[in-house]
């Protein structure tokens, strides 16, 4: 639990930096509310991945990889989907800045296993 902990830090961190930068990418309010809210999915989906390949560390490191690249590419599409089609607020700044928060957290992945 301890290192989900410090995943889940070190990530909010990687996330609010990159958030600050497309923040200055896409200006205005329904941009800023559409990034705050790819941040939120990202961060819970990014826990959650990770949780999974620390219980899957051993011989089936790969399957749990595997498993949260597909739990990224379902946050994604719905993301595109459920915003899109029910919230007025703008797709491009939030698609964008949900898979840049989440190829990043992503990359911590590897380095964190052993923190």
């Amino acid at each position: 639990m301890r290192r989900t902990g410090l995943f889940g830090l070190v990530s909010a961190g990687v996330i609010a930096t990159a958030g600050a930068v497309l923040l200055l990418v896409f200006p205005g309010q329904p941009s800023a509310v559409a990034i705050a809210l790819s941040a939120g999915v990202a961060l819970l989906v990014q826990l959650v991945a990770f949780t999974i390949l620390r219980r899957t560390r051993g011989s089936g490191f790969l399957i749990g990889w595997g498993f949260g690249s597909l739990l990224r590419l379902a946050a994604l599409g719905g993301y595109a989907l459920v915003v899109g089609a029910t919230t007025a607020l703008p797709i491009v700044p939030g698609l964008l800045s949900l898979a840049t928060f989440l190829f990043a957290t992503m990359i911590l992945e590897p380095l964190m296993l052993d923190a």
